[in-house]
């Protein structure tokens, strides 16, 4: 992503941010966060023989952004929460898809979804 693209794109992303992140939630944990989860969902679509493209272009956007308005050093630090949210909604894919408890396999369905949803719509195009 160019820098202007990228400036714009991190600008415009700030804008839209504010009635969706909760008061105390960082900017920088929250793309970190929405890298990860794509990352998860990409890899469970290719698992599932379903098309991953889609969530590798949004977790590609999301690793952009994160270099954008990032310090080399945080963007080392982010590292281990981009990790534990991909952890995280690999478990809930695992459990929508192959849970043994139909009520939780759908709450884990609609968490998944409603986390995703929310990334997408942090997204200038999606």
């Amino acid at each position: 992503m160019g820098g202007l693209k990228t400036y714009l794109a991190t600008f415009g992303v700030g804008l839209s941010l504010a009635g969706q992140v909760s008061a105390g939630e960082d900017v920088l944990a929250l793309f970190a966060r929405c890298s990860g989860q794509m990352s998860a969902e990409r890899e469970h679509a290719w698992l599932m023989q379903r098309d991953p493209a889609g969530f590798e272009d949004a977790r590609e956007r999301f690793l952009s952004l994160v270099e954008a308005v990032a310090e080399e050093a945080a963007r080392r630090a982010v590292l281990h929460d981009r990790i534990e949210a991909k952890h995280l909604h690999a478990a809930l894919l695992r459990e929508a898809d192959f849970g043994t408890d139909p009520k939780r396999a759908r709450a884990a369905q609609r968490r998944a979804a409603s986390q995703i949803r929310l990334c997408r719509s942090l997204l200038l195009d999606s």
